[in-house]
C-alpha cells in the first residue's frame, strides 16, 4: 500500500493548470453547482475525478456536430 497517492481533491491554481480554465470560469461552474467543490476552512478544494468528468463532457459536446447548440460560458462570449 506504498504506491502512488493520485490527489482526489485540487485547489483553484491546480484546477486551472489541468483544465486550461481561468479562476473566474471555474469559479463560476462551482457557484452554479455544475462543478464539485468543498470549503475547508477559507480554502476551495475542487474535486478532480468531478473535474475530469466535466471536461470530458464538454469535449464530446464540441466533438458532436449533432448535438444541440449549447450557449457559451459568459467569459467566452
Amino acid at each position: 500500500m506504498n504506491g502512488p497517492v493520485e490527489q482526489e481533491w485540487v485547489s483553484y491554481p491546480e484546477a486551472e493548470r489541468y483544465s486550461g480554465l481561468s479562476h473566474t470560469t471555474l469559479w463560476r461552474y462551482v457557484s452554479s453547482g455544475e462543478l464539485k467543490a468543498a470549503r475547508v476552512g477559507r480554502s476551495v478544494r475542487i474535486h478532480l475525478p468531478a473535474l475530469r468528468e466535466f471536461m470530458e463532457h464538454a469535449s464530446t459536446e464540441v466533438a458532436d456536430p449533432h448535438a444541440a447548440p449549447q450557449q457559451l460560458p459568459m467569459d467566452a462570449r
